[in-house]
């Protein structure tokens, strides 16, 4: 059962594509890591247990890259311009006081009944990035999930 009470609540695509496709497949690409595109990034996030919905988004501009939710769940786009100004004001803050962007790993917002995950991303190429995740509290694992966007951040080609 997920945080709406129903227990066949499809995960369905809002808008997912990709602007630029993954280059390197890892096979006749030595010594490169393969490359994950947004859609690919989406679709491994929303298969962990408690997802509730993934988006990607670019905080220069407040563009939504893509998105994949229950569509009874949180507006993933309203959610990704809103913490666009989170995300903007974390960075501005820690550089105030003195800390290197690159440190951020993720910001956590704890709700009574989900957690949301905010996942800047400090690789140049995906520079003005963030990946966002909302994850039920009852059935997700916390850990997992950051692990996840981890992943997701070393590996997406956008």
């Amino acid at each position: 059962m997920n945080a709406w009470g129903r227990h066949d609540a499809p995960l369905v695509c809002r808008e997912v594509w990709s602007a630029v496709g993954s280059t390197c497949d890892g096979a006749g690409c030595p010594g490169q890591v393969a490359m994950a595109g947004i859609d690919e990034t989406l679709r491994d996030l929303v298969g962990l247990e408690g997802v509730l919905g993934a988006s990607i988004v670019d905080y220069f501009s407040r563009l939504t890259l893509g998105a994949v939710g229950d569509p009874a769940g949180p507006d993933l786009e309203a959610a990704a311009r809103g913490d666009t100004d989170v995300v903007r004001a974390k960075l501005s803050t820690l550089e105030l006081i003195g800390y290197r962007p690159e440190r951020i790993e993720d910001i956590v917002v704890t709700l009574d009944d989900a957690f949301h995950l905010i996942r800047p991303l400090t690789r140049r190429a995906c520079q003005g990035i963030f990946v966002y995740l909302v994850l039920d509290r009852a059935s997700g694992d916390l850990e997992a999930a950051r692990e996840s966007l981890r992943k997701a951040g070393a590996e997406l080609d956008v």
